[in-house]
């Protein structure tokens, strides 16, 4: 699988090469108009809607423009600000040739001045998408070459630009400076906090009778990065006689999610029902959420609500943590091997399976102020 992948990702660069030369030019372009280019998942988007949130920042550009994967576009739906979310088909982008050529004429016909390839993970279709996208100046915020391969990744860097904050670690961090290369009001401050971003506005948490809820989402899509069941199942059993849970996950999780609730009384499972974009309202109508490294839990970092996340030490610091506070707990257990990119040296995941649930417990009671 991995020589098919190398062969694809040789045989898609000569395609770009090919297109490059034969997609129609346009001499009108213009450097008001920008492109970004994000073709990660919830989690890496959710980090770059940091420049939804602060869209006032571009008022002085004609158009701009965020291009994403249509599966994730319902996350954006209540957004109307400055920047236009513009959807693509991974999928199709990559295996028929003439939507390609149609989504790149499109590029080309805009005239965009200036094209910034937002992905953490750079691949060949994001890498791609910014090179042909006809744009003057193309920027990329990453060198990481995931899944190009070093030979293939460097070839690519030499029809970029320039790489911008490669020697920034974190891809929050890297956002707020690449908004403040675009900030000309030397007295406005980047935003993080959601206002705008995410709406808040739908009706989800059904009055209850009982003080508090919280919000679960025990899973994510890379699932050997998951805290283990066992260990979700203990806490949700302790927490349940004392606050409505919420456990959210999507379709195909339903029937792991049904395993944790085991009949009890107190535990709703939205899955299959639940919207991308109703989740946030989910989350901030809560007195807490809980999650893992994963989307969802970037969703809730962005909201006014109390987060705990168990994370790993695979990626430690490239999304998460990030803000910490008293309100804002990322728990983990700390090991030489951190940043090991979830290529795991022991017999176990132990960044993640020594995280007892007693100590999330009490990380949950200090959060909800619950007297033992």
């Amino acid at each position: 699988m991995k020589l098919f992948n190398a062969s694809l990702n040789y045989f898609e660069f000569l395609l770009l090469l090919i297109l490059k030369v034969f997609l129609p030019r346009n001499n009108k372009r213009n450097a008001e108009n920008i492109l970004f280019i994000n073709t990660g998942r919830v989690g890496d988007l959710v980090v770059s809607s940091i420049l939804l949130e602060n869209d006032n920042i571009f008022e002085i550009h004609q158009h701009v423009r965020l291009l994403m994967h249509t599966e994730y576009i319902d996350l954006f739906k209540d957004y109307s600000g400055k920047i236009q979310i513009i959807p693509f088909q991974h999928n199709r982008y990559r295996y028929s040739l003439l939507y390609k050529v149609k989504l790149l004429k499109s590029f080309r016909k805009s005239g965009y001045g200036l094209c910034i390839n937002l992905t953490a993970a750079r691949g060949i279709i994001n890498d791609e998408l910014s090179i042909l996208s006809g744009a003057k100046t193309i920027y990329a915020l990453n060198a990481k070459h995931t899944y190009l391969g070093e030979k293939l990744g460097t070839l690519l860097d030499k029809f970029y630009t320039q790489i911008l904050t490669d020697n920034i670690f974190n891809e929050y961090d890297k956002h707020i400076a690449l908004l403040n290369m675009f900030n000309k009001n030397a007295f406005y401050k980047i935003k993080f906090a959601n206002q705008k971003t995410f709406s808040t506005n739908y009706d989800l948490i059904k009055h209850s009778t009982l003080k508090k809820s919280i919000v679960i989402a025990p899973f994510s899509s890379e699932r050997n990065r998951d805290w283990p069941i066992k260990y979700f199942t203990k806490i949700i059993h302790q927490l349940n006689s004392e606050f409505q849970i919420y456990l959210i996950g999507n379709k195909e999780q339903e029937n792991e999610l049904k395993m944790l609730r085991n009949g009890l009384q107190n535990v709703i499972i939205l899955a299959s029902e639940l919207k991308l974009y109703e989740i946030p309202s989910l989350i901030a109508r809560s007195d807490l959420f809980i999650g893992i490294d994963s989307g969802i839990s970037h969703i809730a970092l962005r909201l006014d609500v109390k987060l705990l996340a168990i994370i790993g030490g695979g990626m430690f610091g490239q999304f998460l943590p990030f803000n910490s506070s008293k309100e804002k707990k990322f728990i983990f257990y700390d090991l030489p091997c951190f940043n090991c990119a979830w290529k795991c040296s022991q017999k176990e995941m132990y960044c993640i399976t020594k995280i007892m649930p007693e100590k999330i417990i009490q990380v949950i009671n200090e959060l909800l102020d619950v007297q033992n």
